[in-house]
């Protein structure tokens, strides 16, 4: 068996492919890392420390968020996804049917997080709105990933970051760039990635529509993986959590702007 030969059968395609294939799904997440590096820089420089803080806070609990908001249906429905037949399922209408429980939750987590941190109305609805957006793109890109889409799901999982990115170094290119401004870019950004990504997966899966509704017993599963997958987002964004709630604005900000290099 030649090199590689495994690998092709397991993929349907050759070696050589599957090296492309990565190689860009690589490139797209070096892009993403270069990109927020940019967009710190240039919040760090154009924006006083405390805005900076702000805006640091939303970015970071925004997966927390989104994570617990989702009750885990994304990791589920990749495994479902993956250990089905294609074609046998109706999965466009149980991407609808999870939307439609975890994006209210996804309001309810901003609303609170707004009032526990004490954030302005234009903070706490561009914090909504990058949450429902980031639900939205989270299961879409996850059905990519099990439908071995991956260079789409990437693709999309960076959308908003490249958008955010080119509309705030415009910003800051002007000398437009304020809080608010940079609030708007962000929310303007992830919720038209989502609705993009989104409408563009619908439209994917109504063209392979099984005849069978997913069943219930999916969902009821998506409650085991969310432990999972909170405890590492928690984790992950515990830091900014604790020094947005007893530090300052202005702390946070240093933080962030580190670490974002680190």
């Amino acid at each position: 068996m030649r090199r590689g030969s495994g690998l092709a059968l397991l993929t349907g395609r050759d070696s050589g492919d599957t090296r492309l294939r990565v190689g860009r799904v690589f490139g797209i997440v070096l892009a993403g890392a270069a990109l927020q590096l940019l967009t710190q820089t240039l919040l760090a420089r154009g924006l006083p420390k405390d805005d900076v803080g702000v805006v640091s806070l939303l970015i970071g609990v925004l997966p927390l968020l989104s994570t617990l908001s989702l009750l885990g249906q994304d990791s589920a429905v990749v495994r479902f996804v993956t250990r089905s037949e294609t074609g046998t399922h109706d999965i466009g209408a149980h991407f609808r049917r999870v939307l439609s429980f975890v994006l209210p939750l996804a309001l309810v987590a901003a609303l609170a997080t707004g009032g526990i941190y004490r954030l302005g109305l234009l903070a706490t609805a561009a914090l909504g709105l990058l949450v429902l957006s980031q639900n939205t793109l989270t299961m879409a890109t996850s059905i990519q990933r099990a439908l071995h889409r991956y260079e789409a799901a990437m693709a999309g999982t960076r959308a908003p970051v490249l958008l955010s990115s080119a509309t705030l170094l415009a910003l800051f290119g002007s000398g437009a760039l304020t809080l608010r401004t940079a609030l708007i870019a962000f929310a303007v950004s992830y919720a038209v990635s989502a609705v993009w990504i989104g409408v563009r997966q619908g439209h994917r899966l109504s063209e392979t529509r099984g005849a069978r509704a997913v069943p219930n017993a999916v969902i009821r599963r998506g409650l085991f993986f969310l432990g999972l997958s909170a405890s590492l987002s928690i984790m992950v964004a515990l830091d900014k959590l604790v020094i947005g709630k007893l530090m300052t604005y202005a702390d946070l900000a240093v933080y962030a702007t580190v670490f974002s290099i680190m």
